[in-house]
C-alpha cells in the first residue's frame, strides 16, 4: 500500500499517537490474534472433513466443534479490544488537533479571516479532522489487522500445500495491480473534493448574506447558474473517485478467479493421485478464498487513506501559519 504523503507530515502525525504507545502495542496484539485466528478457521476445515466425515473419529466429533466456537469467540473478544483501543485513540488525536486548530487560528492577524473564508475554515476544522479520524480509528485498523491475516492465511496454505500455495503467490502480486494504478488519482481527487465543497459552502453562503443585494439587482438567475456549475464540478468529482473506487474489486476479482479456477483443476488432480486429502484441498482452497476480503480491504483502505492525505495536508497547512505572537516577536 503506497501512501504518497510528506514525510515530515507523517512525523508530526506520529507526535500525536506517541502518548498513546500502551494501547498502539495492545491493539497490535489484538491485530495479530485476530488474524491468527481468523487463519485457524480455515485450517480447521482439514480436520473436520478428514477426521470426522471421512476417517469418522468419534473424538474429534467431540473435539473439533468446541475448536471451533472457542476460535470465534476469541476472535471477537480481541476484535472488540482492538477496535475499542484504536477509536480511543483516534478520538483523543482529533481532540488535541481540533482543540490546536481553533487556538491557532483564533490568534492569527485578521487579514488571514479576510483571505480565508469563514465556510472553507469551518471545513478545515471539522471536515477534514472527521476524514482524518475515521482514517486513524477505523480505515488504517482495518488494513492493518488484515495484512496480519494474510500473513497467517499464507501460512496455513503454505503448511498444507506447498505446490499449490506457490502457485497462488504468484496471481495476488498481479491483483494488486489495480490499488498502485489508482492510489495517486484518488488523492487527488480527495483534494479536489474538499476544495470544490469549500467552494459551494462559500457561494451559499455569500449568496444567502447578500440577499437584499441579489433581488434588488436582479441577480437570482446568475448566482443560480454560478451554484449549478460549482455543484456540478463536485458531481463530476465524486463519480470519478466513485468509479475508480469501485472498479479496483472487480479487477481483482477477475483475476484472482482466473488463478483460482486452475488452482480447482490443479488441486483436482493432486486429490486423484493421493497427494493431498480432500480436507487438505478444501481447507487449502477455504484459505485461499478467505484471502479475498483482507486484500479487498485493504485496496480500498489505499484507495481511502490516499483520499485523506490531503486532509492532512490542509490541517498542517492551517497549524503553520504563522499568527500574531509568532509576527510580532
Amino acid at each position: 500500500m503506497k501512501l504518497n504523503i510528506n514525510k515530515e507530515y507523517l512525523k508530526r502525525l506520529l507526535l500525536y499517537i506517541k502518548p498513546y504507545w500502551k494501547r498502539i502495542i495492545l491493539s497490535f496484539i489484538a491485530m495479530i490474534i485476530v488474524g491468527a485466528l481468523t487463519s485457524l478457521t480455515a485450517y480447521l476445515i482439514k480436520p473436520v472433513l478428514d477426521k470426522i466425515f471421512i476417517a469418522k473419529d468419534k473424538k474429534m466429533l467431540i473435539l473439533l466443534p468446541f475448536a471451533v466456537m472457542a476460535t470465534y469467540f476469541f476472535k471477537g473478544l480481541f476484535t472488540y479490544i482492538q477496535s475499542y483501543q484504536t477509536a480511543y485513540v483516534a478520538e483523543n488525536i482529533l481532540f488535541n488537533i481540533r482543540n490546536q486548530m481553533f487556538k491557532h487560528i483564533i490568534s492569527l492577524p485578521v487579514d488571514f479571516f479576510e483571505k480565508y473564508h469563514t465556510s472553507e475554515l469551518l471545513s478545515r476544522v471539522l471536515n477534514d479532522t472527521e476524514r482524518l479520524q475515521d482514517t486513524i480509528a477505523r480505515v488504517m485498523p482495518e488494513a492493518i489487522r488484515e495484512f496480519f491475516t494474510i500473513i497467517f492465511l499464507f501460512i496455513v496454505i503454505y503448511t498444507i500445500d506447498f505446490k499449490l500455495a506457490l502457485i497462488s503467490t504468484i496471481v495476488f502480486p498481479i491483483a494488486l495491480y489495480p490499488i498502485i494504478k489508482f492510489g495517486k488519482d484518488m488523492k487527488k481527487l480527495g483534494k479536489k473534493r474538499q476544495v470544490s465543497i469549500a467552494a459551494i459552502t462559500t457561494l451559499i453562503q455569500e449568496s444567502f448574506f447578500n440577499i437584499r443585494l441579489i433581488k434588488g439587482f436582479l441577480t437570482e438567475e446568475k448566482e443560480t447558474e454560478k451554484f449549478f456549475k460549482k455543484s456540478q464540478e463536485f458531481l463530476n468529482i465524486n463519480l470519478k473517485s466513485f468509479r475508480i473506487s469501485e472498479i479496483t474489486s472487480p479487477l481483482m476479482e477477475f483475476i484472482g478467479s482466473l488463478g483460482i479456477a486452475f488452482l480447482i483443476w490443479f488441486g483436482g488432480l493432486l486429490v486423484f493421485r493421493g497427494a493431498i486429502s480432500v480436507g487438505g484441498f478444501f481447507s487449502f482452497m477455504a484459505g485461499l478464498f478467505m484471502l479475498y476480503r483482507p486484500f479487498k480491504t485493504i485496496a480500498k483502505a489505499s484507495n481511502s487513506i490516499n483520499s485523506s492525505i490531503g486532509a492532512i495536508e490542509r490541517v498542517f497547512f492551517i497549524l503553520d501559519t504563522k499568527s500574531t505572537q509568532e509576527n510580532t516577536s
